[in-house]
C-alpha cells in the first residue's frame, strides 16, 4: 500500500508515504500539501 494512490473523504487525494501501528495507521500526503496520520480504513485505493 506504501506508495498508493488514495482518496479520504475530508482532505481529498493523497499519497501513502508509510504506515504505522502494523497498518491500521497511514502516513498520507495530500494534493492540498497536508501530511498527516489517518486511520487506513477511512481511505479508498485510486491506483
Amino acid at each position: 500500500m506504501i506508495g498508493a494512490i488514495v482518496n479520504h473523504p475530508l482532505f481529498g487525494r493523497g499519497q501513502v508515504l508509510e504506515l504505522r501501528n502494523a497498518g491500521r495507521d497511514s502516513v498520507v500526503r495530500f494534493d492540498n500539501g497536508i501530511r498527516a496520520v489517518v486511520p487506513s480504513g477511512m481511505l479508498s485505493v485510486l491506483q
